[in-house]
């Protein structure tokens, strides 16, 4: 896939918690994704992970850009803290 946003084996904790677990995603350019499922079960945490707002492992990846221009490493859209 050349573009688009890669996702492998998304994993989100709080604390001793997993939340978010093993969750694979491939978005083509110029397509749209939509999460659906049952209050509680994770869309809300996935897209904070993908656009860097949450901690997890490992990082999504966007290979045309696997980071913003000026955020440091394993931060910001497409990157894990």
């Amino acid at each position: 896939m050349s573009g688009g946003l890669v996702v492998r084996g998304l994993t989100v904790r709080y604390g001793g918690r997993t939340v978010v677990d093993g969750v694979d995603l491939d978005v083509v350019d110029g397509r749209v994704l939509g999460l659906v499922g049952e209050s509680g079960s994770g869309k809300s945490t996935i897209a904070r992970a993908v656009l860097g707002l949450a901690p997890c492992t490992p990082a999504p990846s966007r290979p045309a850009a696997r980071r913003s221009a000026g955020s440091p490493p394993g931060t910001g859209p497409a990157g894990c803290r």
